[in-house]
């Protein structure tokens, strides 16, 4: 049976603690281009860019860690990757001894498997960084679609979920007991 959710990469960020910048763009292909300022507090940097408007930077070269490599990659240039290829990427990572700093992942409804009647929006407290007013934009509170993503989730990736769901992925409090 096929999931009707597409699940994409919207923003891979890693770090590795001694990594080749070489080796590094090689791993991820694309054309990177030496840029003439830092990233993110690391001197030396490169840029590359896709055609679907992605951007990737990589940095090296910081005093505190001078053969630290880190990489920001949107998700126009890692959304395309075949699962094949960020499973190649995410392993070479672990490797090298490296760490994810960010992964921004999104499940896409393609096939309208969630009913429009589960979405809801409603007023939520202010962000814990920055003091800003949130929104829930979709709850999805159905006990059958909420197993259905999990399943797909356990499918694409079982290794990699930890036995809870992080903070802010939860279902509603009343759902919660349910997963």
């Amino acid at each position: 049976m096929s999931s009707p959710f597409t699940l994409t990469i919207d923003w891979l960020a890693f770090t590795l603690p001694s990594g080749s910048v070489n080796d590094t763009m090689q791993m991820l292909g694309g054309d990177w281009t030496k840029s003439k300022t830092g990233f993110r507090g690391y001197p030396a940097s490169w840029i590359t860019a896709s055609a679907s408007r992605g951007v990737g930077k990589l940095g090296t070269g910081a005093p505190r860690a001078p053969l630290e490599v880190h990489v920001d990659l949107s998700a126009g240039i890692v959304a395309p990757w075949p699962s094949g290829k960020v499973r190649m990427v995410l392993q070479w990572i672990l490797k090298q001894d490296g760490h994810l700093t960010r992964l921004d992942c999104a499940l896409d409804d393609r096939k309208s498997s969630v009913p429009l009647s589960t979405i809801k929006q409603a007023d939520i407290e202010a962000c814990t960084r920055c003091g800003g007013k949130l929104k829930i934009l979709a709850s999805i509170e159905e006990p059958e679609v909420i197993a259905k993503i999990l399943a797909h989730l356990e499918k694409t990736a079982p290794d990699r979920h930890p036995p809870e769901l992080p903070l802010g992925a939860r279902a509603p409090p009343i759902q919660a007991r349910l997963i």
